[in-house]
């Protein structure tokens, strides 16, 4: 069920970018339009993640080549 309360806020670490509030059931950040948060970079997959909340909050990588923190990956293929 989608909710307008915002359960939570995601903060860039890049300046220049303002945080994003999440306020629904599903949230999908990527590169393309159509992604709740869309962030207009090529280098980025057209779907990043999903952050889902529900009893608990689950993140789930949808890149096709995984995830990076801090130079460390942490997604598919690890």
């Amino acid at each position: 069920a989608t909710s307008s309360q915002v359960w939570a806020k995601l903060i860039p670490l890049s300046t220049g970018l303002s945080p994003y509030e999440l306020d629904k059931a599903v949230i999908v950040i990527g590169r393309v339009p159509g992604c709740d948060i869309a962030i207009n970079d090529k280098r980025l997959s057209s779907k990043i993640a999903d952050i889902e909340k529900d009893d608990k909050i689950l993140i789930t990588d949808l890149s096709t080549n995984g995830t990076y923190i801090k130079d460390v990956k942490i997604g598919k293929g690890t």
